[in-house]
């Protein structure tokens, strides 16, 4: 074998232990993955979102992330949570192991949900859900359709009472989960 033949393997040995070495080592418990949650996310339907089962605003359609029926936003009957995210917004990474405290710890009567809105693929906001820990319902928005109640920018928290209306609205990250909780308090009583 010539000294260069021995040279291409060694290269391709070397980079394949560079490549195998991050999943190795994860699998293995060799390393520390702070921002991994321990548990694994669900991409579930979205039939136990609270609707006034009539189409409001026909505009406002969007497909569930877990598929089945489309879910007309302006229809949503509270109380709820709403988190509104994309897989690419750094601040929304960050703030969803609060989500997931609340989601523990929350009100029963209150609903919690997210729009993931601007996605390149839909296949991004089902890994992000998978990834990231979240078990609950996700309506997918590749369009920004929501935009229009939301305005324009990611993450928004939106407070939706009883009766529909949006009764708070919180742009940019949640902080804390006391933050969270305040917020559902004064916007839903809850």
């Amino acid at each position: 074998m010539s000294q260069r033949t021995s040279r291409s393997i060694n290269s391709r040995r070397l980079m394949t232990l560079v490549l195998l070495f991050p999943i190795v080592a994860t699998l293995t418990g060799c390393t520390s993955l702070a921002d991994v949650p321990s548990t694994q996310g669900a991409v579930l339907p979205c039939t136990s979102l609270p609707t006034s089962h009539e189409p409001v605003d026909s505009h406002l359609l969007l497909e569930c992330l877990g598929g089945g029926p489309q879910v007309d936003l302006r229809s949503i009957r509270g109380p709820a949570v709403v988190n509104v995210w994309g897989s690419w917004c750094a601040e929304c990474v960050a703030e969803i192991p609060i989500f997931t405290s609340f989601y523990q710890t929350k009100d029963p009567t209150v609903t919690l949900f997210g729009i993931d809105t601007a996605e390149v693929s839909q296949l991004d906001g089902v890994n992000f859900v998978l990834t990231r820990g979240i078990t609950w319902p996700q309506l997918s928005d590749p369009n920004s359709l929501s935009k229009s109640v939301v305005g324009n920018g990611v993450p928004v928290t939106l407070f939706i009472s009883s009766d529909g209306t949006i009764s708070g609205i919180k742009y940019g990250p949640i902080k804390t989960i006391v933050e969270l909780v305040e917020l559902t308090k004064r916007y839903l009583n809850k």
